[in-house]
């Protein structure tokens, strides 16, 4: 990301420069195949550098984990953006005089996707959000204080069940991520971060950083759900309701086994 900008950002204009375009102006080559050229030559280092990084991906290969299909993508798709950006380079190198201009528009370039669409994201996020009236399940604070009481007459505490949770209605501000996530997919670090290998399923947040990348840019294009959101988590304090950071969505068995139970209690 730091090299490959510089291989292209002076290829025409810095032949301009010295005199060189001028000769292959003169010659039956034609514009195209003149930058066509550029890329190519340019393509053919690029790759050398990644190739380069090849005996990394062999390790994590055979050190098992890894499916070969995820690391050719991986690689395809970091391929890929190498030559989305040797193509700026290239366009700002025909489109200006001086080679230090192209060379700056070039880097401005890469940095803005890299960093602003970063910026521009998390700028709309309050921008674009709501203040809205939201069914949320929890755990109600009558058990808590009921169990607290419980506590201090020396008996021993139980833990809620997901039959104790109850839903309330609250207001609470709602972020439209899904409207906006868009720019995170401009971003070369996101799709390359997507389209990684990774040995942890998709619904866990990983540790490695391209795996936190890529879940929390889908977790951006899901966006906040306002309709129903549970924070019914049991044997933790943040699903009393009204403390923030304790939403947590269950899976599919996890709420279907909710549901049994609360009608067990029921018919109790």
């Amino acid at each position: 990301m730091l090299v490959v900008p510089s291989l292209t950002a002076t290829s025409i204009n810095g032949d301009r420069e010295h005199g060189v375009l001028a000769t292959l102006q003169t010659t039956l080559l034609t514009p195209a195949d003149i930058v066509i050229g550029k890329f190519l030559a340019a393509r053919a280092i690029s790759l050398a550098f990644l190739l380069a990084a090849s005996p990394f991906l062999v390790w994590a290969w055979i050190a098992g984990g890894v499916e070969i299909g995820r690391m050719l993508l991986a690689v395809a798709v970091l391929a890929f953006v190498l030559a989305v950006i040797c193509a700026l380079g290239l366009m700002f190198s025909a489109l200006t005089a001086r080679t230090i201009a192209s060379a700056v528009l070039t880097y401005l370039s890469v940095a803005a996707l890299t960093f602003g669409t970063v910026i521009a994201f998390l700028i709309t996020m309050p921008i674009l959000s709501t203040q809205q009236s939201v069914r949320v399940k929890v755990v109600p604070d009558a058990w808590f204080e009921q169990h607290q009481s419980a506590s201090a007459d020396g008996k021993a505490i139980s833990e809620p069940t997901p039959a104790d949770c109850v839903y309330v209605i609250r207001d609470q501000t709602t972020l439209h991520t899904e409207r906006t996530w868009w720019l995170l997919t401009l971003n070369p670090f996101v799709v390359v971060a997507d389209a990684a290998p990774s040995r942890k399923p998709v619904n866990h947040l990983g540790s490695e950083p391209l795996q936190i990348i890529s879940d929390g840019a889908r977790t951006a294009r899901m966006g906040t759900s306002a309709e129903s959101l549970n924070e019914c988590w049991p044997g933790h304090p943040r699903g009393r309701p009204g403390v923030p950071g304790g939403a947590q969505q269950p899976t599919e068995q996890q709420t279907k086994k909710q549901e049994a139970s609360q009608a067990r209690v029921q018919k109790v």
